[in-house]
């Protein structure tokens, strides 16, 4: 009584719906011919899909998960190049993201058809601002890289993939998931070991007066809810964030190596739009041999070491 009291004293203007109104219209509005379009899309779009990405991992996928992880930060100041290129393009800095990393997907996985999946928000009306409760869906964006696209043809691909995602957001991913891939693997979840969770907030100051500042910071919990989760934060003329990942899948080292490979791509398709993916794959490769071959000679001067008792 004391709370309901206290509520109903404040000077808080009362609120057009409350979340549960929100609620039992989306139970209502997602039903019949709305739910079946939505349903008939989603099928059309993941038909024929990779459910998983055959990524090579440091050890095998364990029988019974722990979700362990870490992250690995990493900051691109020289990221201009490529927020240029989606803007001339009509594309988003997280179109742009998205693209960049499905490539290295692709070629990490040796696929030509690659899904990763994306939180988003979904308050498309002005009286769900205020409201207090989950506004959050899991999108899964599928492009394809067949044909040997060039990385504008990329663009231009992941684009239309996102604009037709985000047309068809409210559907719950648990949904879109049973109804495109009812079968499972242990330890295994479809379409959501690799995501992409693009945060496209500047430094913001604290209104009414008050000499706040208001950043992100990012905190360590141990815990990785996918295989891999590239988060970025935009702003200004660079990208920063880190690589989250499984540890009982990877090591930090191919973390930070992964992560490099993705830098490397943004330099390279904002220098060149034009690249073909045939040649960002030659180029990821020589790189991976490079690192294995220095990997293989580290491992000889240790054995050589303790063949002479150093």
């Amino acid at each position: 009584r004391a709370v309901t009291a206290a509520y109903e004293g404040t000077p808080l203007p009362g609120l057009p719906v409350q979340y549960r109104d929100f609620a039992a219209w989306q139970r209502e509005w997602l039903r019949g011919e709305t739910l079946e379009e939505h349903l008939r899309f989603w099928r059309e779009r993941l038909a024929g899909a990779p459910r998983f990405l055959d990524l090579p991992t440091d050890r095998p996928y364990p029988s019974t998960p722990t979700w362990r992880g870490a992250r690995e930060p990493f900051a691109w100041p020289a990221a201009g190049g490529l927020l240029a290129l989606a803007a001339a393009e009509g594309c988003t800095p997280f179109m742009a993201v998205l693209a960049a990393w499905q490539a290295l997907l692709a070629q990490a996985a040796g696929s030509e058809d690659v899904v990763v999946s994306s939180p988003v928000g979904t308050r498309d009306f002005a009286e769900t601002e205020p409201l207090i409760g989950l506004f959050v869906n899991t999108l899964l964006f599928r492009t394809s890289f067949a044909g040997d696209p060039t990385f504008r043809e990329i663009l231009a691909r992941v684009k239309d993939g996102v604009l037709a995602a985000f047309a068809h957001q409210h559907l719950p991913v648990e949904r879109v998931i049973e109804e495109v891939a009812p079968a499972r693997e242990p330890g295994r979840t479809p379409f959501l070991e690799w995501s992409l969770n693009f945060l496209d907030r500047e430094e913001a100051v604290g209104s009414g007066g008050a000499d706040l500042r208001v950043s992100p910071f990012e905190v360590e919990t141990g815990i990785a809810q996918f295989d891999l989760n590239l988060i970025v934060r935009g702003g200004g003329e660079g990208l920063a964030g880190s690589l989250q990942y499984r540890t009982e899948l990877f090591d930090r080292g191919t973390a930070a190596f992964l992560l490099a490979q993705l830098g490397r791509i943004v330099e390279r398709v904002a220098a060149r739009p034009e690249i073909r993916m045939s040649e960002i794959r030659e180029a990821l490769r020589q790189e991976e041999k490079e690192r294995l071959g220095q990997a293989s000679l580290q491992k000889l001067k240790a054995v050589r070491r303790k063949a002479v008792g150093i």
